[in-house]
């Protein structure tokens, strides 16, 4: 397309309909720092309308321009690309799977500002597909096609996402961003009731289609993760934020945000586990619970797995689900929890 660096400079600077438009003299305020402290600001001034004129050229359409008064005004039309540059290969991938898979915290307003990358994505596909050497006909298939040839399974089943609020969605993203306090209305599935509180946001967490916000209720010393699916009414309001001691989301989450059974200080804490595994669950050799897991084969073609892993409930899930194929040998804490969740599965099943 061939646009130079300080054309590039020029159009990130000229801000979008609706946007107000920036003036001539605006534009060489900011743009001073790039033509340098050589030359005049009348130079640069006229270095900028040229460049503006040779910019409607390469983009027809897409520039709005204000001549009426000698300080000309400039803006980009609603309907100007997002990307008024050519999308490389590696961005082309990026925005390509992220129209498709990643954008579940995301809120609607934000999901739709992303369309126009996205579509890009799907143009440069095309483009890459001509310069390749296909045809047009070709080139249209191979960018359409692309990513149907793409998929992201989850781990468990494919539940049905719970419903959230947008507008919901859209404060709790505002008063993370801005470190506000929230005023909710939560409503407790287990009881029917409703909660009334005021919390500081600490985090949003996704969790296959489950999303939560990690938040400290006003009066408390430890963070909660609240369903967000399961707020009723979200409104900032004033008031100092408050952070639990040494507070750190990725230390949090360590600990697990499944409901708690064990004594809440041992979540987090890293245990020693020791684990028999039948021979038919081979894939745990090559899909590894950790970095540290070490293996050794028995000879009818079981093995034993050792391994270091912080506790959280999670880690119960999946041995629950694991139960034919994997048994808990250590710790005994462990075991004697796996045997008792097993007991009350044999008395439903009778």
């Amino acid at each position: 397309m061939g646009i130079s660096q300080f054309q590039l400079q020029l159009l990130q600077k000229i801000p979008r309909e609706p946007r107000p438009p920036i003036s001539t003299n605006d534009l060489a305020k900011a743009l001073w720092s790039v033509k340098g402290k050589a030359g005049s600001v009348a130079s640069l001034r006229k270095k900028i309308i040229n460049n503006i004129n040779q910019l409607k050229e390469v983009f027809p359409g897409s520039l709005e321009v204000d001549d009426s008064e000698k300080d000309h005004k400039y803006r980009l039309s609603s309907k100007a690309p997002f990307l008024l540059t050519s999308m490389s290969q590696e961005e082309m991938i990026a925005f390509g799977i992220l129209s498709h898979f990643g954008t579940e915290l995301l809120p609607d307003r934000t999901r739709e500002t992303l369309k126009p990358y996205f579509e890009a994505a799907q143009e440069a596909a095309f483009d890459w597909a001509r310069d390749t050497g296909f045809g047009v006909r070709a080139s249209k298939e191979l960018a359409g096609n692309w990513l149907k040839k793409i998929a992201v399974l989850p781990a468990v089943l494919p539940f049905v996402p719970p419903p959230i609020d947008e507008e919901i969605k859209r404060t709790v993203h505002e008063a993370l961003f801005y470190e506000q306090l929230l005023q909710l209305k939560i409503r407790h599935m287990s009881t029917g009731e409703v909660e009334d509180c005021r919390v500081s946001p600490l985090g949003l967490v996704q969790q296959g289609v489950r999303t939560y916000l990690i938040a400290k209720k006003r009066g408390s010393r430890q963070p909660v993760s609240i369903l967000l699916a399961r707020i009723m009414e979200a409104a900032i309001t004033s008031g100092h934020m408050e952070y639990p001691d040494n507070w750190n989301l990725e230390a949090f989450l360590k600990k697990g945000i499944g409901y708690p059974v064990f004594v809440q200080d041992m979540y987090g804490e890293t245990y020693e586990f020791k684990f028999w595994v039948d021979k038919g669950a081979q894939w745990l050799k090559e899909t590894k619970l950790s970095q540290n897991q070490t293996t050794k084969d028995n000879p009818d073609g079981s093995y034993a797995i050792q391994v270091e892993l912080p506790l959280t409930e999670e880690l119960v899930r999946w041995l629950h689900s694991m139960t034919s194929y994997v048994k808990v040998i250590e710790p005994k804490f462990l075991v004697k929890r796996l045997k008792d969740d097993l007991k009350i599965t044999s008395e439903i099943y009778k």
